[in-house]
């Protein structure tokens, strides 16, 4: 399965999107981007006046693409196939 299929397999949709792109994928782990809009709507209170994201919000994304995508990838598909996998993250 390469990137873009496995992007396509995504259980997500916008809002709760937070993959833009998978850089690399292979057994061993997966990497990708997401750009947070200034606008989105959790900035406009979270803090007033002094926008954070919120550690919520940046654990699903590293879960997006360190855990979804790479389960995608390892299973060949989204039904019914489990397995167990080492999660490790790193945030630059």
């Amino acid at each position: 399965m390469n990137k873009e299929e496995i992007l396509a397999h995504l259980p997500y949709s916008k809002p709760f999107l937070f993959v833009d792109e998978l850089l690399h994928i292979d057994e061993n782990g997966s990497s990708g981007t997401f750009t947070f809009d200034k606008d989105l709507d959790f900035y406009k209170g979270h803090f007033k006046d002094h926008p954070v994201t919120p550690g919520v919000i940046l654990t699903e994304t590293m879960a997006q693409i360190g855990l979804v995508c790479l389960g995608i990838y390892l299973t060949g598909s989204t039904e019914g196939r489990t397995r167990t996998c080492n999660a490790n993250f790193y945030c630059h």
